[in-house]
């Protein structure tokens, strides 16, 4: 009797036992399975991705190429194209402008103002080398004078006191013609008139003055000057 119990015994547990490992067996291989598909989404967001990435790349032009012109140069886009012209055609050259200013000649040709409203920007003054000055006592005509110093003479007459050697002096290029630029001076008087550049041709001198605007608005204009005669 004890050996049928204990016989039964042991078909149950070992039935149990069996259909423990089929469950732990079951679940196992769903575990295998979800993880798989989780993998497999896994794999497919990251293909997605790439080619989205590939997709991005191929529609991204380096800024070098953006640059270049028609010739195909790279160089800074022309932000002058867009703006106005100005054509003087007594002192034979021309100007390009922003639209955002305007154009006035209260003294004649020789001395453009270029403004807003009732606000001065820049000015553009063409003057005549004639006569004659006195440097140290001696007197000589002014168009022998280099053009540092016809402008050095030009801002000492504005500003009594001022120490030339304190002027920062640049060689500059308008058209291809040399030219100088008085761009900067630690005198506060001076400072107003600075940057101050010119120029000469055909016995003229060409004075390009920033009265208050951007430099880098003022360099442009500077640039855009074309001498037509």
């Amino acid at each position: 009797m004890n050996k049928k119990i204990f016989s039964i015994t042991s078909i149950s547990i070992g039935v149990v036992a069996l259909i423990c490992a089929v469950s732990v067996g079951a679940y196992t291989i769903k575990q295998s399975n979800s993880l798989s598909k989780e993998i497999s989404k896994i794999q497919q967001k990251q293909e997605d991705f790439s080619n989205q990435l590939q997709k991005i790349a191929e529609n991204i032009t380096p800024i070098e190429e953006n640059n270049k012109d028609s010739n195909g140069d790279s160089s800074n886009k022309d932000e002058t194209k867009a703006w106005k012209v100005y054509r003087n055609e007594k002192y034979g050259f021309e100007v390009k402008y922003p639209n955002y200013l305007t154009v006035s000649t209260p003294y004649g040709p020789g001395q453009i103002l270029l403004k807003k409203n009732s606000k001065h920007y820049y000015d553009i003054v063409v003057s005549e080398l004639t006569g004659e000055v006195a440097i140290n006592g001696k007197i000589t005509s002014y168009s022998s004078l280099s053009l540092k110093e016809q402008l050095g003479l030009d801002l000492t007459t504005r500003c009594s006191k001022l120490d030339l050697q304190k002027v920062i002096w640049n060689p500059i290029k308008i058209d291809g013609i040399d030219g100088i630029q008085a761009s900067t001076g630690d005198d506060k008087c001076v400072r107003q008139y600075l940057p101050w550049s010119c120029v000469v041709k055909n016995n003229l001198r060409y004075n390009i003055k920033f009265i208050d605007g951007s430099i880098t608005e003022y360099n442009k204009i500077l640039a855009s000057i074309k001498f037509i005669k």
